[in-house]
Order: structure tokens, then sequence, then C-alpha cells
């Protein structure tokens, strides 16, 4: 997988509205199965609840790919997460994102292969944002 993948999506929201968080990565490089995968971001000067991130919303959802995407609002920062639906999912229903806690329950070989789907699907769900990017800027009439 090519690491400069593992920015492409935050790059790719980066053209659709100014992100205010910092450029992080969906994964660590040489650790890729450590933790979740996932992006922490928010768009800057917009309130929490702006319609956009709802748009945003559902051009991820709409994305095909090896897995479902969904978008989750913290409930403790501005932030939102991006993460495959299989993950919010567990952590709606165990109330946990530890990679450890997932792979304690569903087994390492389960994790890795999820891991390695989204990984696979970063480009395409990249260029996916990027085609819909005028739906998520234009405000529903």
């Amino acid at each position: 997988m090519e690491d400069n993948n593992r920015f492409l999506i935050y790059e790719t929201l980066k053209k659709v509205y100014p992100v205010s968080t910092a450029m992080v990565s969906m994964w660590l490089k040489d650790k890729p199965y450590h933790r979740m995968l996932f992006l922490r971001f928010r768009f800057g000067k917009l309130e929490k609840n702006d319609p956009i991130y709802g748009r945003l919303e559902k051009v991820i959802t709409d994305f095909k790919g090896e897995l479902n995407w969904a978008l989750f609002k913290s409930e403790s920062t501005d932030n939102y997460l991006l993460v495959p639906s299989i993950f919010l999912e567990f952590r709606e229903r165990y109330g946990t994102w530890e990679a450890s806690e997932m792979i304690d329950f569903f087994g390492i070989a389960w994790f890795k292969s999820i891991i390695d789907k989204g990984m696979e699907d970063i480009p395409a769900l990249a260029a996916h944002i990027e085609q819909n990017s005028l739906k998520i800027n234009t405000p529903d009439i």
C-alpha cells in the first residue's frame, strides 16, 4: 500500500473545505495493525452541526467499496471520525474503539482483513469524495 495513501483522505477533504485539524495519518506507517483505521478531522470556521457534515456523510455512506464507511461525530470534541462502519458498529455495541478489544472478540485475522480492505478502499473513497465535492459544498435546496 502506498505510504502517501495514509494522508489521501485528509488531502481530499482539504480540497472540499479547509480542514482545521493537523494532518494525520489514517494508519501508522510501520504498524498498520496497531490501531483501527480512522481519520480525525474537522472543517475550519464551521459549527459542529453545520449541514456540510451531513452532506459529506451522505457521500461517504453512498460509497461502494470493500467496506462500508461512516462519519462519527465526537461528543467530547468538535472533531469527526471517518471510520469503517464495522468499527463504529463495534463501538456502539461494546463501547470501545480499542483494537485490542476487537482482536480479542473477532481475532487478529479478522482485524487485519478489515484494515487491509480499508487501506485498499482509500484511493477510491478519496476519488468518490472529490467527485462529489460539489454535492458536499452546495446547500440543499
